[in-house]
């Protein structure tokens, strides 16, 4: 989905009045975290293929600033934008003022057109550290993570995403638009959520953010670390326990055995070597 937006000659971005807030929820989300000083590089992956594409900085509902686009890095160098066999690339040496909501799109005519919202969040040595949970489950069973927010995120957007990579968190779920037959939401989607996740697998496995935002601000509440006991078996397939002791037996058996044979065939050689030495008796 698209939103359209007017652009100033000074490269700030106006929001139409037809485009509403529940449409911006929408948009395709990623988070990213990453530490000050650190080079991220952040793709755009639902730009247009071809043409120019822009990266602005989200300062209101209606005011988003140009930083870089694909035709040209700004002006420090220390930002820029490429496009490398049709995906679009964001690289940014960060500093902490950099956290904010990006959005990713293409400008024609005076408006752009917001493909991608991107959170960005830079900490530093005292902001690294997240209120951590850890849920265990039971392999194949259904699994609920809890996310739980302060009052003054009541009005804000809450999400689930799932960590894909170093800096990158993916969004699944919010308790008012997600599409998965997979995944179950309850609670009363202001204070506190829950994801129950069914018939869990090893995919399952790994961190999990719970954040809430804004068209502008965004906020990771806690980091959920989901771990399982146990393994699934198929069907018809014999479990670890059941098919490990054969397994060994298998390979010690036959080394035995021929440690068996090699002992008698020396001995026999041996006794006769003997029995050779031996003189006869003279009549």
């Amino acid at each position: 989905m698209d939103l359209s937006l007017t652009v100033t000659t000074m490269f700030y971005i106006l929001l139409f009045r037809t485009v509403t807030s529940s449409s911006l929820a929408k948009l395709p989300l990623m988070v990213i975290r990453a530490g000050e000083g650190e080079t991220v590089t952040i793709e755009c992956p639902h730009a247009q293929k071809t043409g120019p594409v822009s990266w602005c900085k989200v300062y209101s509902r209606e005011v988003c600033n140009v930083i870089v686009h694909t035709e040209k890095e700004d002006s420090s160098g220390r930002i820029s934008m490429r496009r490398v066999n049709g995906s679009v690339f964001v690289t940014s040496q960060l500093q902490k003022n950099d956290t904010g909501t990006y959005w990713c799109g293409t400008i024609q005519a005076n408006k752009i057109h917001v493909s991608d919202i991107v959170m960005l969040d830079v900490f530093t040595a005292d902001s690294r550290i997240l209120n951590r949970t850890t849920v265990k489950g039971v392999m194949g069973n259904a699994t609920t993570i809890h996310c739980r927010y302060k009052a003054q995120f009541k009005a804000y957007w809450k999400f689930l995403c799932k960590v894909v990579s170093v800096n990158s968190c993916s969004i699944i779920a919010t308790p008012h638009d997600y599409n998965s037959s997979k995944l179950s939401i309850s609670g009363n989607k202001v204070n506190n959520f829950a994801i129950t996740i069914r018939h869990t697998d090893e995919g399952d496995v790994g961190e999990y953010w719970c954040g809430a935002r804004t068209p502008v601000d965004f906020e990771i509440s806690q980091v959920q670390t989901v771990m399982f006991k146990g393994t699934i078996t198929k069907p018809g397939a014999p479990s670890n326990k059941a098919s490990g002791t054969p397994q060994i037996w298998h390979i010690i058996l036959p080394l035995v055995l021929g440690l068996l044979v090699v002992i008698t065939i020396v001995l026999l050689v041996k006794k006769r070597k003997q029995s050779q030495t031996i003189p006869r008796e003279s009549k």
